[in-house]
């Protein structure tokens, strides 16, 4: 019995982790929507609400929490495949999961090259910037 509701209190801390990550990804793509929305703001002449700097922090701060949530997906298909094999569930099943652990982690790779990529290309940006500036 104890074991059951173990198993039960484990799959709906993987549902729970699952609607955060769900959320994390909504707010990351409303604001990367944003982003671009300024950008357009910019190029148009009219008043954009972030400067630059701004623009980049709130790109970094979302490449990092896409990374722990890729991270966190990792975990919580591990764990799912745990439970999944504590059921004895289908071979299927057990499949699909690591399936999706691997795919978890390809968004990992994915989540570190983002970041990778925004800090490489704002400081270009902030260079070519300063070298207009100096003219």
């Amino acid at each position: 019995m104890k074991v059951n509701e173990a198993s039960i209190e484990t799959e709906l801390n993987l549902i729970n982790g699952r609607i955060i990550i769900a959320l994390i990804i909504i707010v990351s793509v409303s604001l990367t929507a944003l982003i671009g929305y300024n950008e357009k703001l910019k190029l148009t002449g009219r008043q954009p609400f972030w400067n630059a700097s701004e623009v980049r922090n709130i790109a970094i701060i979302l490449r990092i929490a896409l990374l722990i949530s890729a991270i966190a997906a990792v975990y919580f298909c591990l764990t799912a495949i745990e439970v999944l094999k504590e059921k004895k569930a289908l071979k299927n099943d057990i499949d699909a999961g690591y399936f999706n652990f691997y795919a978890s982690i390809f968004g990992i790779g994915a989540a570190i090259l983002a970041l990778i990529a925004i800090s490489k290309s704002t400081l270009e940006e902030e260079e070519l910037i300063a070298n207009s500036i100096s003219f």
